[in-house]
């Protein structure tokens, strides 16, 4: 049987196979796929596509609110939109904070 998008979706989130960015958040590489995350933010297609993008494509996040758990968490949402259960009430504070760039 074959694959959902979502489930397709999920098993690149996870891979990370053909990833071409990254996001530094406190230290930590979380790496993922310009093309989905531009399309899903605006946010992340200005940061990317935009004027001042970084050559590498390597994006530092400093935020203090955020962890790189909290911006994984948030970049799954983007990739299968859905929220792996059970979550905390600080995984959705993360999630609404993020979305809000």
């Amino acid at each position: 049987m074959e694959q959902s998008l979502v489930e397709v979706m999920e098993e690149l989130f996870i891979s990370k196979d053909g990833a071409d960015v990254t996001f530094i958040i406190h230290g930590k590489e979380v790496k993922a796929h310009k093309i989905i995350v531009t399309s899903r933010s605006p946010v992340f297609k200005t940061m990317i596509e935009g004027s001042m993008a970084p050559e590498d494509q390597r994006h530092l996040i400093n935020d203090p609110t955020i962890t790189a758990e909290d911006f994984e968490k948030f970049l799954k949402f983007l990739y299968t939109d859905k929220i792996d259960y059970p979550f905390q009430k600080a995984d959705i504070k993360a999630v609404i904070h993020l979305g809000r760039g």
